[in-house]
Parts: structure tokens; sequence; C-alpha cells
């Protein structure tokens, strides 16, 4: 990050007021570690009992030098949640949640989900937890169902997969 951070700053290197500042000091280190959508970074600024119009400023100054970007916690979140197992309806919903607007959002989804076969990972997600398929009793069919449906698949999808129709 201190790379990132110094050409952000840009040349010469110089701390000044940036040193004093405990809103930006501190959003920079919640960034060093992951990355976080606009509005997750506020929230977890107000609750530290900054200022909003000083949360404010600090958060345009991180987005002047692209140090906080949407876009980017977007497409980063979109594809953790494609690695993880998860379906497009859940990586979608966590997207919104976190402030990140909807257009973005889909975009962020659809490009981490292009060329990923949705019916096998579903599979493979309900057979890792529940066994082989062809061998689920109803009930543990309908647990499958839920499952699946709480991981983010759509409805027809999961429907084709456990029952075959």
């Amino acid at each position: 990050m201190d790379g990132v951070l110094r050409a952000a700053l840009g040349p010469p290197f110089a701390l000044g007021d940036w040193a004093l500042d405990p809103a930006r000091d501190k959003a920079l280190k919640l960034l060093a570690r992951r990355e976080h959508s606009r509005r997750e970074l506020e929230r977890k600024l107000l609750q530290r009992k900054f200022s909003p119009e000083h949360i404010e400023t600090t958060l345009d100054w991180l987005v002047e030098r692209d140090l906080l970007s949407d876009a980017r916690y977007a497409r980063l979140a979109a594809e953790s949640d494609h690695r993880r197992g998860m379906g497009p309806l859940r990586a979608r919903a966590r997207l919104l949640r976190a402030g990140v607007n909807e257009t973005m959002a889909e975009s962020a989804v659809a490009g981490a989900f292009a060329d990923a076969d949705q019916a096998a990972t579903a599979r493979a997600q309900c057979e890792r937890r529940f066994g082989p398929l062809g061998e689920l009793s109803r009930r543990d069919q309908q647990r499958a169902y839920r499952f699946l449906l709480q991981r983010g698949f759509r409805p027809e999808l999961v429907r084709d997969i456990l029952f075959g129709r």
C-alpha cells in the first residue's frame, strides 16, 4: 500500500495535513485490509464518531485518488462470491446491501458469472453438502432446495437440478 499511497499523494511525498487527519488515516487502514464500497466505508467511519462532513471530504479525497472505487469493489466481490460457489442472486444482493448502484452490481455479476456453468456449480455445492443427488430423500431434496436458494441460485435452475424438471 505504501507505493500506492505515495503515488496517490503525489510528488513530492509529504505528509502535510494528511498525517493529522484521523478519519483519512482510519479509512486508509481499512482499505489496506480489503476493498470497501463507499457506503461501507462511510458506515465504519460514522461508527467511529467522525462528523458526516469530515467523512464526505475524506471519501471524496479517496475517490479522487482512485483509492476507493465502487466499481472495483463490485468486480472483486462478485468474483469472490463466484469462487466461493455462490449464485448470482446472492452476489447481486450482497453488492446492493453494500451500497453499489444497481447498474454497477448487474455489470459486475454478469462479468463474474459470464462463463460459469451455474448448474454444475449448484450441483457440486449440493452434493458436497448432501451427498449424491440421486440418493436424496424427499426431505433432503427440500432441504437442498432451500440451501441452493439461500446460496443465490435461481429457483428454476434448482428445480431442474433436484427434481429433473
